[in-house]
């Protein structure tokens, strides 16, 4: 891991620096720990020193870079948080820093894989030529389906006219023999 991105290490660095030079080089320490941190690779930095630098009234510096989430999910489970105190003959100096490493994944950070690219199928000719078949296959099963049904249904208008015929014939001779049995019983009637 990169030492330049680790909030505990940079704190306790500025910590001993404020210690062993004095609250006369506050700035310097600030910003040199700063442009450290983000030549690590980091992709924002906040440093806080507050206290009696640099008179004897207490006040807050704010050295920052580069962009830090400071509300969310990600700034609380992301952005790397360390505090820590430097003892000085005025007083007790405190340091807070605040690393966004570049590890880091934002939510709105949207990546496309270069790898997986929509692959167009290239067909041949050969393939271009296996389906033809195949549909000119189905094609002629279909038809030879549609005539057998068709001659099946021609036999069956012919039965059903043959059909016909015959109850025409067989009702046109009980007709007959109807009228024949009329007129004998009409005879019989009459002769009584």
């Amino acid at each position: 891991k990169e030492i330049g991105l680790d909030a505990n290490i940079i704190s306790e660095l500025i910590a001993g620096s404020l210690e062993r030079y004095g609250s006369a080089r506050f700035k310097g320490i600030g910003h040199k720990a700063m442009s450290d941190v983000i030549n690590a690779g980091a992709i924002g930095v906040e440093i806080i020193i507050s206290g009696k630098i640099p008179g004897s009234r207490a006040k807050n510096w704010r050295f920052y870079k580069g962009y830090l989430k400071k509300c969310g999910d990600i700034s609380v489970d992301g952005v790397l948080k360390s505090i820590s105190i430097a003892k000085l003959k005025t007083g007790i100096v405190g340091i807070r820093v605040s690393i966004m490493p570049s590890t880091l994944r934002l939510p709105d950070d949207i990546r496309l894989n270069p790898k997986l690219q929509e692959v167009e199928e290239e067909i041949k000719s050969e393939d271009v030529k296996e389906v033809i078949e195949e549909i000119e296959k189905i094609v002629v099963e279909k038809i030879s389906e549609v005539k057998k049904e068709e001659n099946n249904n021609e036999e069956i208008v012919e039965q059903k006219e043959d059909v016909k015929q015959e109850f025409e014939i067989n009702d046109s001779k009980k007709a007959k023999e109807n009228k024949k049995l009329t007129k004998k019983k009409t005879l019989k009637n009459n002769t009584k």
